[in-house]
């Protein structure tokens, strides 16, 4: 029982990469940061960089790309949340309506009428 004070802000699940592992969802919270939840806990990431308005898994299931509707940036993290490998600030004026996966290495942002290309700049 994570206790929110307020509807979650986006959810996703994470697939493990690993035969046998276990499957874990992805919470972020109107209070910044994302919860990581199994079966068996709940873990708070304390991210202060939120709130995300999109979770979203790489092909993959080795990064999550998440974008903060506070600083308008991009964030990709490792799976686990434990990196934060990227940040791309966008500038833009609002959140975009949707956020994907191009392969393993770039995300498209889509806004407005208008889409943009980042790579996840990622090892």
């Amino acid at each position: 029982d994570p206790r929110l004070a307020a509807p979650p802000t986006a959810v996703t699940a994470v697939e493990p990469t690993a035969p046998g592992g276990v499957p874990r969802a992805l919470v972020a919270t109107s209070t910044r940061t994302i919860l990581l939840l199994d079966e068996r806990e709940v873990q708070d990431q304390l991210l202060t960089s939120g709130p995300f308005c999109h979770l979203v898994p790489s092909p993959s299931r080795k990064l999550v790309a998440a974008y903060s509707s506070s600083t308008n940036a991009l964030h990709v993290f490792s799976s686990d949340l434990a990196r934060n490998l990227s940040e791309f600030q966008t500038h833009a004026p609002r959140p975009p309506t949707g956020v994907v996966w191009c392969g393993s290495d770039a995300l498209l942002l889509r806004s407005g009428g208008r889409s943009v290309v980042v790579a996840s700049s990622t090892p």
